[in-house]
């Protein structure tokens, strides 16, 4: 596989995850960690920052630490990232800190449009909402084709 590195808004690694060559159980993406081991660690699964939130007016949040990189990347826009659509616990923290910190006014939700269809992926587009709302931004959806990722 390769090694996929998440970072925090100081540019610091904070873990790896790794997308598998061979995925197992139809899950693509691993944590590198030592959860499994006797006095193990966890990855904690964190928030991926890319670009300059706390200097943006708007700032996307997306799944998965490699659509964050390639998405900011390509366009030149803020994102963050959590590892799946329902894991926005991270957030809490982030938007809290943007709050106070940063310029940010907008969240704009960047999860993917299958919602129609995956259930999971439609209650993440609610909380996203709820959450952004509840510190104070003004949240947005962007909406691209369906019948593609």
């Amino acid at each position: 596989g390769i090694f996929i590195p998440v970072y925090n808004s100081k540019l610091q690694i904070q873990v790896l995850q790794i997308r598998l060559d061979n995925p197992r159980n139809k899950n693509k993406y691993m944590w590198f960690s030592s959860s499994e081991k006797n006095g193990g660690c966890s990855s904690g699964s964190p928030v991926q920052i890319c670009g300059d939130i706390y200097g943006s007016k708007a700032v996307y949040v997306t799944e998965g630490p490699l659509k964050c990189q390639i998405a900011h990347f390509l366009s030149g826009k803020p994102f963050i990232a959590v590892a799946g659509v329902n894991q926005q616990k991270g957030l809490e923290k982030i938007f809290d800190s943007l709050r106070i910190n940063g310029k940010c006014k907008m969240i704009i939700d960047a999860f993917d449009m299958d919602d129609n269809t995956n259930p999971n992926v439609k209650k993440g587009h609610n909380d996203l909402m709820l959450l952004a709302r509840r510190y104070g931004f003004e949240p947005y959806r962007i909406t691209w084709d369906r019948n593609y990722k």
